[in-house]
């Protein structure tokens, strides 16, 4: 096979902002999400590993 149809660098299309930062964006909402329900129930353990089911 031939490296013929690779696009060199120059010639590629830029990523937008939010898709070259999409991990983070993910991370953040997962955080931003995880620290309002927690605050709007307080009673909520975000680990519940070994506890038995209720």
């Amino acid at each position: 096979m031939t490296a013929n149809n690779c696009n060199p660098a120059s010639g590629r299309k830029h990523l937008s902002f939010i898709d070259r930062y999409l991990t983070l964006w993910i991370f953040a909402a997962m955080q931003t999400f995880t620290q309002i329900f927690q605050r709007w129930k307080p009673s909520f353990k975000a680990s519940t590993a070994g506890s038995p089911m209720p």
